[in-house]
């Protein structure tokens, strides 16, 4: 199968792109790190497969409307 065809497939199949699917992954990832560990926004930013913690930081932001400090303050379970 095509690249371009696994594509049209995807979002068909399951109503988002492949790109966006990964984005959303790696968001669910992040915020699973940031409320159990004490792991730094810049590792936990690492970790996910985001570039750098300031692109975390935007589509934080985008998603949340939050940043992923405020987040885990808001969300942190106690370990």
């Amino acid at each position: 199968m095509s690249p371009r065809n696994f594509s049209r497939v995807f979002a068909r199949e399951l109503n988002i792109t492949p790109m966006k699917y990964v984005e959303k992954l790696r968001i669910e990832t992040a915020c699973r790190y940031l409320t159990e560990t004490y792991l730094t926004i810049d590792q936990i930013a690492s970790l996910c497969g985001f570039r750098t913690s300031l692109n975390m930081g935007h589509i934080f932001m985008n998603t949340f409307h939050t940043t992923p400090t405020q987040y885990r303050r808001d969300f942190k379970t106690a370990l």
